[in-house]
């Protein structure tokens, strides 16, 4: 005789909620600085957070109210601010010049996360081109 069958069963569950104690979330407050994707590739964040080049924060850019961009870099080290004109200047790092034998290396510029000049030899668009005069 064979002891093996099979059955078939089933259940319904009425679904019941059970009351929970009230949950309490303390956190706090971090601030978060927002990081463009495209200036971390290029190592901005990277280079700021070592102190390589100059970094204008906004306390200076309003303590010094520039006419022009390149008024924020006057006595700077390592930079000259070269003129052609009235309003119609650019930065050149003379250091950076023994460097590259290609040509002069024209200072990157960022401002508020817009690159305003990629920099490198050649250096794409004179500053004294690029938002002037400033508003701030």
């Amino acid at each position: 005789m064979d002891s093996s069958f099979e059955a078939g069963v089933r259940l319904w569950l009425t679904p019941v909620a059970v009351p929970l104690d009230t949950v309490t979330v303390v956190a706090e407050q971090v601030p978060v600085e927002k990081r463009l994707g495209y200036l971390v590739d290029a190592g901005f964040y990277s280079r700021q957070h070592w102190g390589f080049g100059l970094f204008i924060t906004r306390a200076r850019l309003d303590s010094v109210m520039p006419q022009v961009m390149s008024d924020l870099f006057y006595g700077t080290s390592g930079v000259r601010v070269v003129c052609v004109r009235a309003r119609m200047c650019d930065l050149l790092m003379p250091a950076a010049a023994m460097m590259f034998y290609r040509g002069t290396c024209w200072p990157s510029v960022v401002l508020d996360g817009v690159v305003i000049r990629g920099g490198g030899v050649g250096g794409g668009l004179k500053l004294g081109r690029v938002a002037e005069p400033l508003q701030h």
